[in-house]
């Protein structure tokens, strides 16, 4: 039998009607991502989540997102930004890049094709690059030296990214203090958490270093605002001859609940590492 999850209506908060999240589903269905049966809406316990706008089926085809509308490094290598990365000097890796693109394409607002997918993602994430030392008190000594390496990988980054940076002055000559260490932790948290490592774009790697060693990850627009639950499964597939990623739930939905997503097998210290946050009860916890 299927999975079945179903939550009560008066549990929940639509989000449907901000402002932001109306432009951004706009700005779906203009580029060809139509008929999406999701909204977005606050959930008890797992926060800012998609609710099923009707029931979903087992294999149901929930979702067909133009390739257009993803971030991928084609993209990227397609962008204002090329040149800059093609002459850099050491290479940055496919995080970094990604990373870049978004702070560029936040300091260019109305002028980007993406803002309203940038939008509506979070200002701050839940990660250990957040955290504070007195959040580092509050962890377990058992995960407090991991949870700092985490912050410590993005501070490392980014100054690794300073004579990069200095190439990118010219871009945005009236934006104040651009390419700040603010901005780069929020791009890079975006990336690390929400992020999917499909095999597109690939091929526009050449000019980044690591690229055949460690993930190429790539931005999906609504289907990176699905939360985690392990029971739950959506496959994904790109149509190369479509150019669609299509979303396919393995899990049935009544309408209005909430539609997940499982982020793979994780115990919670991995969960609040990778993803900053933990699942009570989490099966995969070991004593």
């Amino acid at each position: 039998m299927y999975n079945v999850i179903f939550l009560c209506l008066i549990c929940l908060v639509s989000l449907a009607h901000e402002e932001s999240f109306v432009r951004f589903f706009q700005w779906l269905h203009r580029n060809g991502c139509r008929n999406v049966p999701l909204k977005p809406a606050v959930f008890p316990g797992t926060g800012r989540g998609m609710m099923a706008t009707k029931a979903l089926k087992h294999e149901e085809l929930m979702l067909v997102i133009p390739q257009r509308l993803l971030i991928t490094m084609d993209a990227i290598m397609d962008s204002y930004i090329a040149p800059y990365i093609e002459r850099a000097d050491p290479r940055l890796t496919p995080t970094q890049a990604l990373a870049v693109f978004l702070m560029c394409e936040k300091y260019r607002r109305e002028k980007s094709f993406w803002r309203p997918y940038i939008d509506i993602l979070p200002e701050e994430y839940s990660c250990p690059t957040f955290f504070t030392e007195d959040d580092f008190r509050l962890l377990p000594n058992s995960l407090r030296g991991k949870a700092k390496a985490k912050k410590y990988e993005c501070h490392k980054e980014y100054k690794e990214l300073a004579p990069f940076f200095k190439m990118l002055a010219d871009l945005f000559p009236d934006q104040e203090d651009a390419f700040n260490f603010k901005d780069f932790k929020w791009a890079w948290s975006a990336i690390k958490t929400r992020a999917l490592d499909v095999p597109i774009g690939r091929e526009s790697c050449r000019h980044l270093r690591d690229a055949e060693d460690t993930p190429t990850p790539t931005m999906f627009p609504l289907v990176d605002s699905i939360n985690h639950a392990a029971q739950a499964k959506i496959r994904h597939r790109y149509n190369e001859k479509s150019r669609c990623l299509e979303s396919r739930t393995e899990t049935v939905y009544r309408r209005h609940a909430e539609v997940m997503n499982s982020y793979g097998r994780a115990d919670n210290d991995n969960l609040l590492l990778e993803f900053g946050f933990v699942v009570p009860g989490n099966p995969e916890d070991t004593v």
